[in-house]
């Protein structure tokens, strides 16, 4: 199990993440695109950082759609991670059909892992959902 000291990797996590998405500000929006990972929970942030453990785990120096869904997966305690237990999903099952699909990358993975565009777009919508969901 990975554990995580949420202060300091957050913090760790804010400067060295590629932080370009764009995500309509609406009404009341506290969030702006420089500040994106400012307004997530900690179990959001959580899950993010599993997402960059586990491209680093296989080797990829970027963070896909597929690392979103094991760090969904791995956070064990949030909604997403319930369902999928529910429908017979779990980690080590997901891990080793998400590297049949991508391949395992390089030994050497850089220590700033950006979001591949599919990935921030995942991202622009939750936000977006959870704004009008008034989360």
């Amino acid at each position: 199990m990975l554990w995580i000291h949420l202060p300091s990797a957050h913090h760790s996590f804010l400067s060295k993440v590629n932080t370009s998405i764009s995500v309509p500000r609406g009404r009341g929006s506290r969030c702006v695109p420089k500040a994106i990972f400012e307004c997530f929970t900690e179990n959001a942030m959580k899950i993010t950082l599993l997402t960059q453990e586990e491209s680093r785990r296989i080797g990829h120096n970027h963070i896909g759609t597929e690392q979103i869904l094991l760090g969904l997966i791995g956070e064990w305690t949030g909604i997403a991670a319930k369902v999928l237990k529910t429908a017979g999903i779990n980690l080590k099952d997901a891990r080793v059909e998400v590297e049949k699909i991508t391949g395992r990358g390089a030994e050497f993975v850089a220590v700033e892992i950006p979001f591949t565009p599919r990935a921030k777009r995942v991202l622009e919508l939750s936000i977006e959902e959870a704004r009008q969901l008034g989360t």
